[in-house]
């Protein structure tokens, strides 16, 4: 028997590192005297795990600060450790403010979708322009898990979209993306700002979704 077709909600789950804000992991890993994050994680596949269970809030900061500071090949403190880690969070994305607005003025909701800890999501806060546009998050930390697992696109259904899907889903890893799709979402992989224009431009044409209040 086919599933029945779930509902749509005037909501973009949108995606935060190397979409709406630039990620520079090897210039981190340069801080921690590695030459590239893919050495790093090579040489010290354990400090991976740590940083996959902080970002699904199963350790704390302290904890994966503290096992970092015994595996570097530089001596540093925590807090210097702290301060390299957040080194990858670079700029807002150039035009993703503009965009965000243009989502609001369509009656749309923008909610951040991403695997990112606290420590990290404090730091991309203090960077993003278009912070007030934004109407919740659903973030690995809080939810337990990293995309593609399910648990976190039905945190989005759930929390979000009353059950239903997003009227378009924004992410610039394909895993994540057919994911998605394979929920029914509506789901662009993000190449550039202006072509995610176009894809909003076609969507408004589209209307599959009705605005609802207080949009």
């Amino acid at each position: 028997m086919r599933s029945p077709v779930k509902s749509v909600a005037p909501v973009v789950a949108l995606d935060i590192g190397n979409v709406c804000i630039a990620l520079h992991r090897d210039a981190c890993a340069a801080r921690l005297g590695y030459s590239s994050i893919a050495n790093l994680f090579a040489a010290n596949p354990d400090l991976l795990h740590y940083a996959r269970l902080l970002e699904t809030g199963k350790i704390s900061r302290e904890e994966l600060l503290d096992y970092a500071a015994t595996r570097l090949p530089v001596r540093m403190t925590p807090a210097e450790i702290e301060e390299a880690w957040c080194s990858m969070i670079g700029d807002e994305i150039p035009g993703i403010a503009d965009t965000v607005r243009d989502m609001v003025d369509m009656g749309l909701r923008p909610v951040f979708f991403s695997d990112v800890s606290q420590v990290h999501l404090r730091h991309v806060y203090t960077k993003l322009t278009f912070l007030p546009l934004m109407r919740g998050a659903v973030v690995s930390c809080e939810v337990g898990a990293q995309k593609p697992a399910p648990a976190m696109y039905e945190a989005m259904e759930r929390n979000h979209c009353d059950g239903g899907v997003p009227a378009l889903y924004v992410d610039d890893r394909e895993d994540n993306i057919l994911a998605g799709r394979g929920r029914g979402w509506f789901a662009y992989h993000f190449g550039t700002v202006p072509e995610l224009r176009e894809v909003l431009l076609k969507l408004g044409q589209r209307r599959d979704w009705e605005p609802g209040p207080g949009l």
